[in-house]
Parts: structure tokens; C-alpha cells; sequence
């Protein structure tokens, strides 16, 4: 995770492929064990990044069964990210199912 907070910290707010590579980038941290509560609050740490990541916020809280309110454009956003992120857990998830379980 520290790893990610230094790669989020120096992000410019304004790069539009920066923000757009941490929409891509979390889904598979999510896959691999990330935590969303810790993603979250990193993602929050910063405000202007957090306004231009809002639907990845959503979908995030979200996940963890919060109910969220943010204007519809936002909401329409964040559930296509969720739908990004549940492929990539369930894509992970198949993908390592019994990888490690036998007869060595």
C-alpha cells in the first residue's frame, strides 16, 4: 500500500492519463487483496485528485456497502467501474483458484 500512496501522491491533479491509469490500476490491486477502506482513504488524502476520481470513490464505497449519494452522471460512472473491478476480482480470483493447493 505504501506503494500506492507514493504513486498517488505524485500524480498531478491535472493529468487526465495519470487519473485515468488509477481507475485501471485499482481494480487489480483490489484482485490481488487490496483492501477497499485503505484505497479509499488514500484516495481521499488529496481533494482536487478526489473530485476528479469520484467515481472510482463511489464504487469503492459502494463495494463496501455504504449507500452513496453523488449526482447521477456520477453514480452512472461508478457502477460501470464496478462492474470493471467485479470482472477483474472474479477474472483473478478463477485465474489462481487451485494454483497453489497441490502435490508438491
Amino acid at each position: 500500500m505504501n506503494v500506492f500512496c507514493s504513486v498517488y501522491a505524485s500524480l498531478p491533479s491535472d493529468s487526465e492519463v495519470g487519473l485515468n491509469w488509477m481507475i485501471k490500476l485499482v481494480p487489480n490491486l483490489l484482485a490481488a487483496g487490496a483492501s477497499e477502506q485503505e484505497l479509499v482513504a488514500v484516495l481521499l488524502t488529496d481533494p482536487s485528485k478526489s473530485r476528479a476520481l469520484a467515481p472510482l470513490i463511489v464504487a469503492l464505497r459502494e463495494r463496501q456497502g455504504e449507500t452513496v449519494r453523488a449526482p447521477a452522471e456520477v453514480r452512472e460512472v461508478a457502477a460501470d467501474v464496478r462492474e470493471r473491478i467485479e470482472k477483474r476480482v472474479s477474472h483473478w480470483s478463477k485465474a489462481t483458484a487451485g494454483s497453489c493447493g497441490g502435490g508438491l
